[in-house]
C-alpha cells in the first residue's frame, strides 16, 4: 500500500468486509468504513477520501430508484467519511472464465460510449482476475486510438466539480 501510494497511485475505501451496505445497521455500516480508515492513516498517513460501496450498493441502484429506503440510511453515513465513487461501464470480468481477457475486453469496449453519447465514464474493473490481466493493455490500447484519455478518478472530480474529494469534504 505504502508503494502503491508513493507511485502516485490513487487510495480509496471498498469497506472492511465486502457486505451489503443496506443490509447493516447505521453502526455497522459506520465500522465498515471506519476501520479501512483507520488502518489506511496509520500505513500512509493520509485520510482517504473517496469510497466504493461494494457492489455499488445501494449508490448505483438508488439512481435507478431502487433501494431508496436503503440509500437514505447509507448515503448521509458514507457523505461524512468520503465521496462515493460509482461507474458507469462494468467490464463484467468477475463473470468470465479465469483468464479470458478476450471476454473481459470485449465486455468493456460494448460499453464504452459512442459519438454523441458522451464522452466520459468511470470502469468497473477488478484487480484480482487473471482475465482483468489479460484485457487490461488491449483496453488501453483501445481507448486511446478511439481518442479517448484515461484520467484518475480525482481528476474527473476536479473536472466536475472543479475540487478534488478532500476539498469537496472541506479537508
Amino acid at each position: 500500500v505504502k508503494r502503491m501510494v508513493n507511485e502516485g497511485h490513487e487510495l480509496a475505501s471498498h469497506t472492511a468486509h465486502h457486505l451489503h451496505l443496506g443490509t447493516l445497521s447505521t453502526a455497522d455500516v459506520e465500522k465498515e468504513i471506519a476501520a479501512v480508515e483507520k488502518i489506511a492513516k496509520e500505513i500512509t498517513g493520509k485520510d482517504l477520501t473517496m469510497i466504493r460501496a461494494p457492489f455499488g450498493e445501494p449508490f448505483q441502484l438508488a439512481e435507478q430508484g431502487q433501494m431508496l429506503k436503503e440509500y437514505k440510511v447509507v448515503a448521509p453515513i458514507v457523505n461524512r467519511h468520503a465521496i462515493h465513487i460509482g461507474w458507469n461501464i462494468d467490464s463484467f470480468d468477475y463473470a468470465c472464465t479465469p483468464g479470458d481477457g478476450n471476454c473481459a475486453y470485449n465486455n468493456t469496449i460494448s460499453h464504452l460510449p459512442g459519438p454523441g453519447k458522451g464522452d466520459h465514464g468511470v470502469i468497473l474493473m477488478h484487480s484480482v482476475h487473471t482475465q482483468t490481466a489479460a484485457a487490461l493493455p488491449r483496453i488501453i490500447d483501445h481507448i486511446r486510438a478511439k481518442g479517448y484519455k484515461i484520467w484518475t478518478v480525482e481528476d474527473i472530480l476536479k473536472a466536475r466539480y472543479g475540487k478534488t474529494s478532500a476539498q469537496l469534504l472541506n479537508r
